[in-house]
């Protein structure tokens, strides 16, 4: 079980940055999206509401936010990220 508790910071640290190059260098988009999203969040499991003040979880909101196209899914994901970081 110990080695569950690691994942997300495992995700957050190693996973996440080189799929999120990757989805740029693929154009950006969706898969650059998805990957920045799956960052805020893993940064949320791994510290729980103190995420919501760390400059990775902010890099990670305003990467979505860069990369959502208006009137997505990821739009929509984007605007909730950043609003929660901005309640900080």
């Amino acid at each position: 079980m110990p080695a569950l508790g690691r994942e997300p910071k495992r995700v957050f640290e190693n996973v996440i940055p080189e799929a999120f190059e990757i989805a740029e260098r693929l154009g950006g988009g969706v898969r650059a999206a998805r990957a920045a999203e799956i960052g805020a969040w893993a940064l949320i499991y791994d510290q729980g509401s103190v995420a919501f003040a760390m400059p990775g979880y902010r890099m990670w909101c305003e990467r979505v936010d860069e990369h959502a196209a208006p009137e997505s899914r990821e739009r929509v994901m984007a605007d909730c990220l950043i609003l929660d970081a901005l309640d900080t």
